[in-house]
């Protein structure tokens, strides 16, 4: 673990990827669209690094920013009982509260023992003053919550918190808000039609995507070479010159795929295929790295279970999906499978995507599904239709 994840972070913050990034870049960039905008949300397909931003944004305002209070957690799914759901101002207040504490829990670990000491006395000279009430500095009463809500996908049916908190941020009250929304679901449970609608209806400049032409949550190349010189510590090996053009080219920056394609090499080199000696004389460059991901130990079978793939279990889930479609008689109910294998084909068969100027339902299905991403050009009116990566779009079984 490097500079950039102290110890002792209290666990809600801490970064659990093999290889991180600080993305300080990033991260600085986020926090102070934040401050300017007060509402900010992080959209991109699964598996693309978004919940690891969003620790890495609570861990910042933790260390750095005495006046912000950062409040992480997943929002709740609804219950079925309508009765038993709290309402959106219920789970924030007793969010701040759990947050407030678990932080100050924090804080005063980090200060120095004799500090600890004075503060502590003082504390308890003035409970028994009656001067206050808690030990806990009420001075942090004051600072500004940040809520940093994972999974806020299942907002999306608090329609009076959209409407008074998150699309008019002046409205937002005492509290900055950050969301995680998954920009398609290959799960297939998230509510289709006009919820999902609801992150896309935030202003662009207020959006985190996973392209962008200013912050995107696609890594830099500078990224990817801090990532790829955190796991080049672990090995013996030697890395070739063009090792890390080779990877951004193959995973164009998406963090997840990074991560995962370097835990598959070092599975690789860790087995006895790889003796020491072996290791130690190996010059790892990316045509090597080309070979063992796609011929000696093919990368792309580890991938059949990755959410945001074309696999057998997407497959099924779109079987079951346009039979529910059809049974409910929705804008989707005409479409057929082959209508979606040769939308995924289409996108699969060109580097730069499937580009259109017209409404496209079975493309349109394939994007909610997670298997495909859209790029919009407001200038062209073009839509195109990606996959999140060329390591995604080789994957793809029915173009190869």
């Amino acid at each position: 673990m490097d500079e950039h994840y102290p110890s002792d972070l209290m666990p809600a913050f801490e970064i659990r990827v093999p290889y991180p990034s600080g993305r300080e870049s990033l991260v600085g960039s986020v926090i102070n669209l934040l401050r300017e905008e007060r509402v900010v949300v992080i959209r991109a397909p699964p598996f693309s690094g978004k919940s690891t931003l969003l620790n890495l944004i609570g861990a910042k305002i933790l260390r750095e920013y005495d006046q912000l209070e950062p409040v992480l957690f997943h929002w709740p799914p609804r219950s079925k009982d309508e009765i038993g759901n709290r309402s959106y101002k219920e789970i924030l207040t007793q969010e701040l509260k759990r947050a407030r504490k678990e932080n100050e829990e924090w804080r005063s670990r980090r200060q120095p023992y004799y500090l600890r000491l004075v503060r502590g006395f003082g504390n308890a000279i003035a409970w028994v003053t009656g001067l206050v009430t808690e030990t806990i500095d009420t001075t942090r009463d004051r600072a500004c919550p940040v809520y940093l809500i994972d999974n806020a996908v299942n907002t999306y049916h608090e329609r009076a918190m959209w409407e008074e908190r998150f699309k008019n941020p002046d409205d937002a009250g005492n509290a900055l808000f950050v969301l995680v929304c998954v920009h398609g679901s290959a799960d297939g449970m998230v509510q289709w039609g006009s919820d999902l609608s609801e992150a896309s209806q935030i202003e662009s400049h207020r959006r985190i995507e996973l392209r962008g032409e200013s912050l995107c949550m696609l890594l830099s190349s500078l990224e990817i070479r801090e990532i790829v010189g955190l796991w080049a510590k672990q090995h013996p090996f030697q890395i070739g010159s063009n090792l890390i053009e080779y990877l951004i080219f193959e995973t164009q920056g998406h963090a997840g795929m990074l991560q995962m394609v370097l835990k598959h090499l070092s599975k690789m080199f860790s087995s006895e295929r790889f003796d020491r000696d072996h290791r130690i004389s190996l010059t790892l460059d990316g045509a090597s790295c080309h070979r063992f991901l796609f011929y000696e130990d093919p990368f792309l079978d580890q991938l059949k279970s990755i959410r945001g793939f074309w696999t057998p279990i997407v497959e099924s889930r779109v079987r079951e999906r346009l039979k529910m479609e059809k049974e409910e008689k929705s804008q989707y109910q005409y479409l057929t499978f082959e209508d979606i294998e040769n939308s995924v084909k289409r996108a699969a068969s060109q580097l730069g995507g499937y580009q259109t100027d017209e409404r496209d339902l079975a493309f349109e299905l394939c994007h909610k599904l997670g298997v495909l991403y859209v790029e919009r050009n407001d200038e062209d009116s073009l839509t195109r239709y990606i996959f999140a990566s060329r390591l995604h779009q080789r994957y793809d079984p029915l173009s190869f």
